[in-house]
């Protein structure tokens, strides 16, 4: 919102797009806030509208945490986000994780990740059998592919925010020379000691 207020105060940023935003916040607040106070209290129309919204930022949380925060993701710095290798960066930054059928519905192919990242393009319907094939790649290339349990990655993730993960400085000391995929937290835990890098929730 602050970066909309901006934009729309400056006439050089106050482009159609930032118009049309407007325009979709206002119609967001006419229809689930305003409206529904004619029909039921302020109070309850509040409620309600918390509710929704809070129970829509837990979904979010479940869908797409799993995949970076856990500790077995690497933060990278600022400077690192084109840094080095392509396939590097996605695998470092990135981790699987497994659903029941009920959880592949949900996620609609977010539980393939590594995949996603690697791919963005690609019809998540194709990622189970790409993954293999990535799976191999990186096996043979020195890069991780990790893959949590859902329950595993979401508990990772709500640790994040207590114990927040070291930034990477340098994503090409997380390349695997043998090939073998360790947890990066532990390259990461490395890498820190090397470049005395910060700590900071991804």
């Amino acid at each position: 919102m602050r970066r909309l207020a901006n934009e729309l105060k400056d006439p050089r940023l106050r482009t159609p797009a930032a118009v049309a935003d407007l325009a979709c916040v206002v119609l967001h607040v006419a229809i689930f806030v305003v409206l529904p106070m004619a029909f039921v209290s302020v109070s309850v129309a509040l409620g309600v509208y918390a509710l929704r919204m809070s129970m829509l930022g837990v979904g979010l949380f479940a869908v797409l945490a799993p995949g970076h925060y856990p500790g077995e993701a690497a933060c990278l710095d600022a400077s690192q986000r084109k840094a080095g290798h392509f396939w590097l960066r996605q695998t470092v930054a990135t981790v699987d994780f497994r659903t029941g059928p009920v959880g592949r519905w949900i996620c609609a192919g977010l539980q393939y990740q590594i995949e996603h990242h690697l791919f963005p393009g690609l019809c998540h319907v194709h990622y189970p059998a790409v993954s293999e094939a990535v799976r191999e790649f990186c096996s043979k290339h020195g890069l991780p592919y990790r893959t949590l349990g859902w329950g595993e990655a979401l508990w990772k993730s709500y640790r994040v925010f207590f114990f927040p993960k070291p930034v990477i400085a340098d994503v090409n000391t997380l390349r695997l020379s043998d090939g073998s995929a360790p947890s990066v937290t532990r390259a990461a835990e490395a890498a820190r000691s090397k470049t005395g890098g910060g700590t900071a929730a991804q």
